[in-house]
């Protein structure tokens, strides 16, 4: 494994983690200066999730990287289905919302719009939440960890937990240099117990 390819690797398997454990429908992928996809692709290969490019901000490229069918199921519950609908969106189809975030955040980073809150629900963050976030400004969370918490804190400390050892499991997995594909068994039995 050369070290670009480890050091995508290791960034993949700690960022995504929770994804890679089936504990999250999608995460967020930052590497910077590195935009070339069948890089991703080569690192995530082999984990049955899929890539979208987002965008490129002061050397940084960001990815989404998500299960399909997990993203899928979180944006048909129903306090997603409330914040996409009231953000406009005309569907659930998870290729089609990721499109449209893509291109609110263009619109944001060109200073032509406000930021895609929406995308918090796609990050599988819960409604109440997301929506807390908005109307508080980001400020007076009842407790703050992977997001910021304004509805289940009971809830929120233990998705914080399961998201913590998935990422442990991975750190350890990535620096033996196990690609991420090689260690998803691993982890998915580990978030199975989450």
């Amino acid at each position: 494994m050369s070290l670009d390819d480890f050091n995508i690797n290791r960034a993949g398997a700690m960022q995504c983690a929770p994804v890679i454990a089936g504990i999250k429908p999608s995460n967020l992928l930052i590497l910077r200066n590195c935009h070339r996809a069948r890089d991703v692709r080569r690192i995530i290969g082999g984990t049955g999730l899929r890539t979208a490019y987002l965008y490129c901000m002061k050397g940084k490229n960001v990815w989404l990287v998500y299960d399909e069918a997990a993203l899928a199921k979180a944006l048909s519950e129903e306090g997603a289905r409330r914040i996409l609908k009231k953000a406009g969106y005309d569907s659930l189809d998870p290729g089609r919302v990721i499109k449209t975030v893509r291109q609110r955040l263009e619109r944001y980073i060109a200073g032509e719009a406000g930021y895609p809150h929406e995308l918090g629900v796609v990050l599988g963050y819960p409604a109440a939440d997301v929506e807390g976030f908005v109307e508080h400004g980001g400020r007076n969370c009842l407790e703050s960890g992977y997001w910021k918490v304004y509805g289940d804190v009971g809830g929120a400390r233990r998705t914080f937990k399961a998201y913590t050892r998935a990422k442990e499991a991975a750190a350890s997995y990535a620096e033996s240099g196990v690609y991420v594909g090689e260690m998803v068994g691993a982890l998915r039995a580990a978030g199975a117990g989450a």
